[in-house]
């Protein structure tokens, strides 16, 4: 299985600013701003994901997104 590719520098930062300005993405569910930043995310330099593992990215991240 190959190794998947780190996210980049950009792509952390944009992300925690997403979140800090939609905290309910915290919780599972359908939200249209989840379209929203995995289309942001992936049209940055670096992998390219789906909701779900953007979501797994962030939840298993110890969490320090979400403080």
């Amino acid at each position: 299985m190959a190794k998947r590719e780190r996210c980049s520098k950009r792509q952390i930062e944009a992300m925690i600013h997403f979140i800090e300005q939609h905290k309910e993405l915290i919780y599972p569910g359908e939200f249209p701003e989840w379209e929203q930043l995995k289309t942001e995310l992936n049209n940055m330099e670096g992998p390219t994901r789906s909701i779900k593992q953007w979501y797994f990215k962030i939840s298993c991240s110890g969490n320090h997104f979400l403080r």
